[in-house]
């Protein structure tokens, strides 16, 4: 039995696992917000709904009271971001593997993660807790006006602000602050916090490890690119990155220092970095599967299941070496639009394109487009693959040129 599970990654597990075999675990006002009942009655592997306060995680290790453990369960599994806490916390009270519930709170608290690298060799940007647009305008003014603004605990980019010295300093704090995905998140789970880093630039990249008894078992480094601008949204993701290997090692490197300086045991870290004169800088790190259909990406180019590696790690079973090298290059791009009402949309003919994996658009006539703030407000995207970095992304852009959304 699994334990965990939702439908974000439903889709992506279904093959590995046999009927009624998961039990899902969510917030009893998410279960009624996002009709979670109806849609678990589609997936076969599914036994049931739990509903439990699992994204309240000062109270995690109350958990395992509230839940009663499934017959044969072998592991727990987060699949977005506010679950991470609550799978380490019943992982270990019942005995499985899992990150450790140390790990994963370090893993979920961006000023806890930065506390955690400071003590590590790992290079990361100056970094301060602000609680009021007062003390972000001194932060900002003692870095001559560039700095980044951003929430401690969400995901998806949201509330993220970069801020220069044109940016209105209160605007971007009531941002920050109102930030919020209620279709995701439970209300008072836990006070807000907030964060102001030095920005930084250069190129940007995400490294994914699977770690099994706190040491690699295989990883990977994605290049992304990102909107310009104030906000940024991940437009695009490249598996393999095209890098020079010394940046590769380095990275790779980087990941397992903080898999010990975090105290990471078992499971997948997806972490963004960016690197300047040189040198990787942490961006952050999640204790939990990628977003953004990376770890499909990471499957076509290394003919792995890396959903089913997890599975076996945390069963305490050897997962299936990948690919040492790529057998072909993955990319996504997603799909964006001006900011109205949808007047039409008009699609590719999928013949023209044969790399093209998967193309998927969100929108219809008639719907609203809001503006490009965060992840949600993409509204699809393409999959390309190609034998090497340039074919795939030619692939992709000759798609997602073909993809005419009319707003007004």
């Amino acid at each position: 039995m699994f334990l965990g599970f939702s439908r974000f990654l439903l889709s992506s597990a279904e093959a590995v696992l046999p009927p009624a075999s998961v039990y899902l675990v969510e917030e009893p006002e998410i279960i009624e917000t996002r009709n979670v009942l109806d849609a678990a009655e589609h997936h076969e592997c599914v036994a049931a709904v739990l509903p439990a306060p699992v994204q309240h995680e000062s109270s995690a290790e109350e958990l395992p009271s509230m839940i009663e453990r499934p017959a044969d369960l072998t592991a727990v599994v987060p699949a977005t971001e506010y679950g991470v806490v609550a799978a380490a916390a019943l992982a270990e009270a019942w005995g499985l593997r899992g990150l450790g519930l140390r790990a994963a709170r370090t893993l979920r608290d961006k000023l806890r993660l930065r506390r955690t690298a400071a003590g590590s060799a790992i290079a990361q940007p100056q970094w301060r807790r602000v609680e009021s647009a007062v003390e972000l305008e001194r932060q900002v003014a003692a870095w001559g006006g560039h700095a980044v603004l951003k929430p401690a605990g969400r995901q998806a980019s949201l509330g993220v602000n970069l801020i220069d010295p044109a940016t209105d300093l209160r605007s971007a704090w009531d941002e920050c602050v109102g930030a919020d995905e209620p279709r995701l998140r439970a209300r008072g789970t836990g006070e807000a916090q907030y964060m102001v880093e030095q920005r930084l630039r250069g190129p940007e990249f995400s490294v994914e490890m699977l770690v099994r008894d706190s040491a690699p078992v295989y990883g990977n480094v994605t290049a992304k690119t990102v909107l310009p601008g104030r906000y940024p949204v991940e437009l695009g993701h490249a598996v393999p990155a095209p890098i020079e290997p010394e940046l590769e090692r380095r990275l790779l490197g980087d990941m397992g220092d903080l898999i010990a300086a975090a105290g990471v045991e078992n499971g997948v870290l997806h972490a963004e970095w960016i690197r300047v004169d040189g040198v990787p800088h942490l961006i952050e790190c999640a204790g939990r599967l990628p977003g953004d259909n990376i770890h499909r990406l990471i499957d076509l180019a290394y003919d792995t299941d890396i959903v089913a590696d997890l599975l076996a790690v945390l069963d305490a079973k050897a997962p299936a070496p990948p690919a040492r090298a790529p057998v072909r290059h993955a990319a996504i791009g997603f799909v964006t639009a001006a900011p109205g009402t949808v007047r039409s949309v008009s699609l590719p003919d999928r013949e023209r394109h044969p790399d093209l994996v998967e193309l998927s658009v969100g929108v219809r006539e008639g719907d609203a487009v809001g503006p490009l703030r965060d992840s949600w407000g993409r509204l699809g995207y393409a999959i390309a693959t190609g034998p090497d970095a340039a074919a795939a992304a030619r692939t992709l852009e000759s798609v997602l040129a073909e993809v005419a959304i009319v707003s007004e």
